[in-house]
C-alpha cells in the first residue's frame, strides 16, 4: 500500500493522502519516524517510495498497468460513441461539415455556471492500518547445477580484430539504417500522393454533392411549377364553368325578365319608384306651385265671375221687372185713356 503513489487520473483516488511508515529492519528495533508526503524532501522520495525491488512494487506496476488498459478501453469506447463532426481532417462532406455553412466554435460557459447554495452533508473517516511484522529476508534462490564448471582464459586480439571485424557490421547497420530512412521517406510520399488522391477524390465528391443539390433544387422546382400550373387550371376551368353558369343564368333572365321590363318600369315609373332627379325637382318645385298658383287663380276668377253674373243676373232681373212694371203701367195707361187722346199723352210722355 505504501509504495503506490497517489494517482489522480485514475478511476479512483485516496479520500486522504497516504502516510509512509518508517521501515523498521530485521534486527532494529528503533522504530523510524513517519514520513508524511507534505514533509518529505521532494528531491529524495525514497523514503516514500521505499525500495524499488520490494514485491509491492511488480504488484503496484500490474495495478497500474491494468487500471492504463482499463482506462484505454473505456476511451475506445466514449471514442465510438462520439458522433463526428464535420470539422476532423478526415470526416466526410456532409450536413454536418463546414461546407454546409457549420463550424464548431468554443464557447466559455464560466459566465452561465451558478454556485450550489445547498450544503451537502458529509461524514469524515479515517482508518490506520497497523505495521507490517518483521520477517526475516528470503534466502537467495540458487538453481541446483545441471552441467560440469570450466573455465578459460580469452585475450582480446585472440579471437578478432575488432577494427576489421566490426566494418562489414557497421556498414550492414548504416545500410539498414539508410534502407529505412529511404522507406520511410517513400512511405511519406506515398502518404503524399494517397492524400493528393484523396484531396482529388473529395473535390469530385464535392461537386457530386454540389450536382446533387442542383439536380435536386431544379426537380423541386419543376414540381413547384407544375402544381402552380396544376392550380391554375383548376382554377381557370373553375372560372369558365362559373362564366357558363353566370352566362347561362343571364340568358335565362333575360328571356324571362324582357316581355316584363317595359310594364314593370312604366309601372315603377307611374308609382315613383324611377324617376329622373331633373324632372322630379322641376316636378316638385316649378310645376306644383305653378299649379296651385293657377289653381288658386282660377278659383279666385270663377268666384269673381259668379260674383258678376250674380250681379248682372240681379241688375238685369231688377231691370226687367222694372220695365215690366213700366211697361205695365204704360199699357194700363194705354188702356185706361180715351182714343182721342191717347197719342198726345204717350208723345209727351
Amino acid at each position: 500500500m505504501r509504495d503506490c503513489r497517489q494517482n489522480t487520473k485514475g478511476a479512483y483516488v485516496y479520500s486522504s493522502l497516504p502516510i509512509a511508515r518508517g521501515g523498521k529492519g530485521v534486527y532494529r528495533n528503533a522504530q523510524r519516524p513517519p514520513i508524511t508526503l507534505m514533509e518529505a524532501d521532494p528531491n529524495d522520495l525514497s523514503d516514500v517510495r521505499g525500495p524499488l525491488n520490494s514485491p509491492n512494487s511488480a504488484r503496484c506496476a500490474d495495478i497500474q498497468a491494468a487500471l492504463a488498459t482499463k482506462r484505454a478501453t473505456n476511451a475506445r469506447k466514449i471514442r465510438h460513441k462520439v458522433p463526428r463532426t464535420g470539422d476532423t481532417l478526415d470526416s466526410h462532406i456532409g450536413p454536418g461539415s463546414v461546407a454546409f455553412g457549420r463550424a464548431t466554435t468554443a464557447v466559455q460557459t464560466g459566465l452561465y455556471l451558478e454556485e450550489l447554495k445547498e450544503t451537502v452533508e458529509t461524514d469524515d473517516f479515517w482508518t490506520q492500518t497497523d505495521q507490517f511484522i518483521d520477517r526475516p529476508a528470503s534466502p537467495v534462490f540458487v538453481p541446483a547445477k545441471t552441467g560440469i564448471d570450466v573455465a578459460t582464459q580469452i585475450e582480446p586480439y585472440d579471437l578478432f580484430d575488432f577494427n576489421i571485424e566490426v566494418k562489414p557490421i557497421l556498414e550492414v547497420l548504416v545500410g539498414k539504417t539508410i534502407e529505412q530512412a529511404l522507406l520511410e521517406v517513400m512511405e511519406e510520399e506515398e502518404i503524399a500522393d494517397l492524400r493528393k488522391e484523396q484531396a482529388i477524390l473529395q473535390e469530385i465528391h464535392n461537386a457530386d454533392l454540389a450536382e446533387i443539390a442542383r439536380l435536386e433544387e431544379r426537380n423541386r422546382r419543376y414540381r413547384e411549377e407544375q402544381a402552380r400550373r396544376r392550380r391554375q387550371a383548376e382554377h381557370a376551368a373553375i372560372l369558365r364553368q362559373e362564366t357558363a353558369d353566370k352566362i347561362a343564368a343571364r340568358c335565362f333572365v333575360k328571356a324571362y325578365l324582357e316581355p316584363l321590363l317595359p310594364t314593370t318600369f312604366e309601372q315603377l315609373m307611374e308609382r315613383g319608384y324611377f324617376y329622373d332627379a331633373v324632372q322630379h325637382e322641376i316636378d316638385e318645385n316649378f310645376y306644383t306651385p305653378m299649379l296651385e298658383n293657377v289653381l288658386d287663380n282660377n278659383v279666385r276668377e270663377r268666384r269673381a265671375r259668379i260674383l258678376v253674373d250674380g250681379i248682372i243676373q240681379e241688375a238685369v232681373t231688377q231691370r226687367y221687372q222694372a220695365f215690366r212694371e213700366l211697361g205695365r203701367e204704360l199699357m194700363t195707361e194705354v188702356t185706361s185713356q180715351p182714343e182721342g187722346t191717347g197719342g198726345t199723352k204717350f208723345g209727351k210722355h
